[in-house]
């Protein structure tokens, strides 16, 4: 939780799979990692892909950051073996300040 972000995330890894324990707290790291970030408006362009301009803007920062989250999860997992096929499930909520 960082109430500080409006971010609040429970990941949990997936049991019965290698490193769930690694893949949850590598998802936490990213998620906060990319909201501290992108607290201005204006994004990093290497962040710019992660974009999906359908969603409203908090939604879309979220979106990114769990599709940042993801893609640092597959690189570890496929290019270590300790940490092949880890998982995990994530729940995350990005409230903004001001919002209702």
């Amino acid at each position: 939780m960082r109430s500080d972000l409006g971010l609040y995330l429970v990941a949990d890894g997936v049991g019965g799979h290698n490193a769930g324990e690694v893949a949850s707290a590598l998802a936490r790291v990213s998620v906060t990692n990319f909201f501290e970030a992108t607290r201005s408006d204006s994004w990093p362009d290497s962040y710019r892909s992660l974009l999906d301009l359908t969603l409203e803007p908090p939604a879309q920062r979220l979106s990114a950051a769990l599709r940042k989250a993801n893609a640092d999860i597959h690189a570890i997992a496929s290019t270590r073996k300790a940490q092949a096929k880890m998982s995990t499930t994530v729940v995350a909520a990005h409230l903004p300040a001001g919002s209702s």
